[in-house]
Order: structure tokens, then C-alpha cells, then sequence
């Protein structure tokens, strides 16, 4: 771990109001993405997800990102609350979430699939009820040829 990716991290804590000081950091599973993930644990016990990326591509995403987390809040969409952003340093502290996926809560709980099917369902349900409020980004986006050439050459 880099000495500037902590020293970067501790600011926005401190920017952001967090006042315990941050212990360590513990990388997150890579996204498909130039993003990274990471996870903060702060002196009180407390976790936070801190993400970073390049400056110039956090200039065109990081407004989408929060855009779109605005409009399913909006929407009674349960999604991650974003804490602090500084897009100028590709940061974002978000809500921590834990490690459990779907797939591993089905594991440890194979008796009550059903359940969790309907739940994930009827939340994917709710997100495709909403409507384009006129500023979501998400909506004017297609996965066209342009769009998959992009993702081609990302995964090259």
C-alpha cells in the first residue's frame, strides 16, 4: 500500500469528518474497472469503502456515479451512501457493506433461497419502475458498437 494512497485517504476522512484516525487499508476485490476499492478501518472500529481512481477518468464518472446514487436514494432504492467525494484526487468514501454476496448467503443459507430470490427480485422490480427523472445519466446510456469497442480495448 502506497504511503500516498493513505495519506490521500486519511484527508478525505478528515475532510469528510471522521476524526478517528485510519488504522489500515484492506484492498477489495478488483472491479472491471480503473477504479479501485478499498476498505478503511478507522481507529473506532468503524469501516468505511474508500475508492480511487485516476483524476481524469474520476472527472467523467465520479458526477455519474453520484448522479445515478441520487436518483435510486430518491427512488427508495437501497444503495451504498456516499460520504465525501474529491474528484480532483479520485476519492469517494462510501458506506461499507460488508463481504457477504448473494451467492455466499445462499451457501450458508441454502433453507430460506426462496427467500432471498424474492427479496432480490422485488428490488430489481423497483429499479426498473423508476422513471427518467431528466437527470440520471443511466438513461441515456445504450450498449452500442461504440460502447462495446470501449469495453473490448479496456479488457485488452
Amino acid at each position: 500500500m502506497s504511503a500516498n494512497l493513505v495519506e490521500t485517504f486519511s484527508e478525505a476522512l478528515k475532510t469528510a469528518g471522521y476524526h478517528a484516525e485510519l488504522q489500515h487499508i484492506t484492498p477489495l476485490v478488483p472491479e472491471a474497472s480503473a477504479r479501485r476499492y478499498f476498505r478503511l478501518h478507522l481507529a473506532d472500529g468503524q469501516t468505511i469503502a474508500g475508492v480511487n481512481e485516476e483524476p481524469a477518468s474520476a472527472a467523467v464518472n465520479m458526477p455519474n456515479v453520484i448522479a445515478v446514487q441520487k436518483f435510486l436514494t430518491a427512488g427508495n432504492v437501497a444503495v451504498p451512501q456516499i460520504f465525501s467525494t474529491s474528484i480532483a484526487d479520485g476519492i469517494m468514501l462510501q458506506q461499507d457493506l460488508g463481504d457477504m454476496s448473494l451467492n455466499q448467503l445462499l451457501k450458508d443459507q441454502p433453507d430460506k433461497a426462496d427467500l432471498y430470490y424474492q427479496d432480490a427480485i422485488l428490488h430489481m422490480l423497483q429499479w426498473q419502475r423508476l422513471t427518467d427523472d431528466g437527470k440520471c445519466p443511466a438513461f441515456g446510456l445504450s450498449f452500442d458498437v461504440t460502447k462495446l469497442m470501449f469495453e473490448f480495448d479496456f479488457f485488452i
